[in-house]
């Protein structure tokens, strides 16, 4: 992965960090297309890194969208099992 821009993110305590990327090497990308990244800290304070080509949304809401996503996961999972 190459860090093509570090990002300032807006003041948040579990946003910690945000930054452009692309997947892969300098020799060969694995996508054209740069990715945003954003590491921030789930409600345990574990370290989740979320990668999404949304450029619009801040990145705490990024944050919250894939939180609530996460928990219909899990509801999924302990409904149906797997």
């Amino acid at each position: 992965m190459d860090v093509i821009k570090e990002n300032t993110t807006q003041p948040n305590p579990n946003i910690l960090r945000e930054a452009v990327v692309l997947l892969g090497d300098q020799k060969t990308y694995l996508m054209e297309s740069p990715l945003r990244l954003i590491e921030c800290l789930d409600g345990e304070g574990n370290l989740v890194r979320i990668l999404t080509n949304d450029f619009n949304l801040e990145s705490d809401e990024i944050s919250e969208l894939y939180r609530k996503r996460w928990q219909i996961e899990l509801f999924f999972k302990h409904r149906f099992g797997k």
